[in-house]
């Protein structure tokens, strides 16, 4: 969720707070959640999973 702050993203997804998210993030990839975020494979969500990206954005539109 670009643009979106890590406590907000967090609460959303049903971490407990953002170190919790913070920890499962860096356990996953071992980077730290603004790396992957940074990370450019994201931008192709909405290639690889139209649907959910519909669903989130009320568009398929990039």
């Amino acid at each position: 969720m670009p643009g979106t702050g890590s406590s907000a993203v967090a609460a959303d997804r049903g971490f407990t707070d953002q170190s919790h998210l913070h920890r499962d993030v860096q356990a996953l990839t071992g980077l730290t959640p603004a790396t992957v975020a940074d990370e450019p494979f994201l931008t192709v969500d909405c290639v690889a999973w139209p649907d959910a990206w519909q669903h989130t954005t009320g568009s398929r539109e990039v």
